[in-house]
């Protein structure tokens, strides 16, 4: 579909390939439960999953550096394990943002598709309803401008021209992509191609389903939002606040004292939780299709 842009990602590749290649070996052996060899096929990625895994391991130690840093400059009396505490925190919540984002592409990409099948549907149904051919019909709508549905379907128009028949064709295609909408569509289409049954019927339901499956998904990401409001919430009033005077009340009752880096610790991890909350709700939102 389109090769991977990694977020937040600063060290050169000069630097992070060389080292992500010699332990290629533990970075696939990590990735393989996150399933993220398949994500970077999709993406048309130039990087292996144990590649990219560790590319992003360096990139969040990176990263989480710099809070170490500071929690040992704001008091270097500090005890080592206090010290790192705070950027490990920051290392495995960036690690799981790195981890989860060719996941979010591969699902930004299908929203996408299903954007634009809209248009390619209905531009179908105008033209098989004035007589065109199906095959004419996937011809120009493969070179009008429908996005990643142009493209898709460029590649059916390619097969067809090799000699395979326009089920084969249009199976294949279904059976690659990764849109669930696009699949059941495409089934539809090989149903009725080989049952004999009205295309101008099929291409009218496909449309409409389409449009349900629109206000479905608009009215799930609604419900889904309430429950990251709730813990934006929390992580930026609730948890500041109620948290350091917590933390103040329990050190009242042992022999150590809190000291600023551990608050200062606090507000740095709640802003870092608060960053990736936004950054998945923005990258999560459903594209809307008419």
């Amino acid at each position: 579909m389109f090769r991977i842009r990694i977020p937040l990602f600063i060290l050169p590749s000069a630097f992070s390939r060389p080292i992500s290649r010699l332990f290629i070996g533990i970075g696939k052996k990590f990735a393989r439960p996150f399933r993220m060899g398949r994500y970077l096929r999709i993406l048309e990625s130039d990087l292996d999953e144990g590649e990219y895994f560790i590319t992003s391991t360096l990139n969040a130690l990176f990263w989480s550096f710099p809070v170490f840093l500071i929690v040992r400059y704001k008091d270097p009396s500090l005890s080592l394990s206090t010290m790192l505490f705070p950027a490990a925190t920051a290392f495995f919540l960036l690690l799981l943002v790195f981890i989860a984002y060719p996941l979010i592409l591969v699902k930004k990409s299908v929203e996408s598709l299903d954007r634009d099948l809209v248009y390619a549907l209905k531009d179908m149904l105008i033209q098989i309803s004035s007589g065109v051919s199906l095959f004419d019909a996937l011809k120009n709508v493969s070179s009008a401008e429908h996005g990643l549905v142009s493209k898709e379907f460029k590649a059916v128009v390619q097969d067809i021209n090799a000699g395979e028949a326009q089920d084969v064709a249009l199976e294949k295609l279904a059976l690659r992509s990764e849109s669930e909408f696009l699949k059941k569509a495409i089934w539809q289409l090989v149903i009725a191609l080989r049952s004999g049954a009205s295309l101008q019927g099929t291409m009218k339901n496909l449309v409409d389903n389409l449009r349900q499956f629109q206000g479905a998904k608009v009215k799930s990401y609604t419900q889904e939002m309430n429950l990251w409001i709730l813990l934006y919430l929390i992580i930026a009033i609730a948890i500041p606040s109620l948290g350091a005077t917590l933390i103040t009340i329990l050190s009242s009752f042992g022999s150590s004292q809190v000291r600023e880096p551990v608050f200062v610790a606090l507000l740095g991890i709640c802003f870092l939780a608060e960053f990736v909350i936004i950054k998945y709700v923005k990258l999560s939102r459903p594209l809307v299709y008419m």
